[in-house]
């Protein structure tokens, strides 16, 4: 499985390219769509993976949607407000371009795969009611998009009317969301996150007090 990080956008936004066996997806295309289309190379793009709703991991989806012809792909819960929205809290998502289009409804247990590499998808709320994750036990690699940060952090919960009509984040829910579906991975697991430096499972269970089970 080959992997490259390219952090953008004005958020410094971790999106990434995913490539195994032939296929190709892209996860949280936040924005600069031309950036990112160059690492691709006319690569055609299996799926494009939303972990969440926020502009900042999203702005560049329409564009790549046009350029690509890729299907894109997150949570039941938050795509209702990026699937035919244009604008998320001021902020414009489109582009220029047409509204982004959702066309595959993830729910726990759904399977992402790209090549011979499948990842999991764990449903992790709280930094929105529909951020996920998405783990691959063969690589041990977990996409974690803001539900978790190196050294400790974890995403926001206050953010309120990013979206529109969109209550944002419980505090409560990614506390459990950490714990419950988290803390169980194996140590080793490679942590990249949607910002920042990529971490491992060991390490956030020593600095992050949430990652403990019951």
């Amino acid at each position: 499985m080959k992997l490259t990080n390219l952090v953008v956008g004005p958020i410094q936004t971790n999106c990434y390219i995913v490539e195994d066996a032939g296929e190709t997806i892209v996860i949280d295309p936040g924005d600069d769509a031309d950036k990112i289309l160059e690492v691709l190379e006319g690569r055609p793009v299996k799926e494009i993976v939303l972990t969440h709703c926020h502009f900042d991991h999203v702005s560049a989806l329409s564009a790549l949607e046009e350029a690509t012809g890729a299907p894109a792909a997150m949570s039941a819960v938050d795509a209702p407000h990026v699937d035919g929205q244009s604008v998320d809290g001021g902020h414009d998502i489109a582009r220029g371009h047409g509204a982004p289009h959702i066309d595959r409804l993830l729910h726990e247990g759904d399977e992402v795969t790209v090549g011979e590499r499948t990842f999991s998808v764990i449903e992790t709320p709280g930094h929105t009611p529909g951020s996920i994750c998405l783990y691959c036990a063969l690589e041990g690699v977990l996409f974690a998009g803001d539900t978790l940060f190196a050294h400790g952090g974890y995403g926001r919960t206050d953010f309120r009317g990013l979206t529109v009509d969109f209550e944002g984040g419980s505090f409560h829910d990614i506390v459990a969301s950490m714990r419950d579906k988290l803390s169980g991975l194996p140590d080793d697991t490679i942590v990249f996150s949607g910002h920042g430096p990529r971490s491992t499972m060991r390490y956030e269970k020593h600095v992050n007090e949430y990652l403990h089970a019951n």
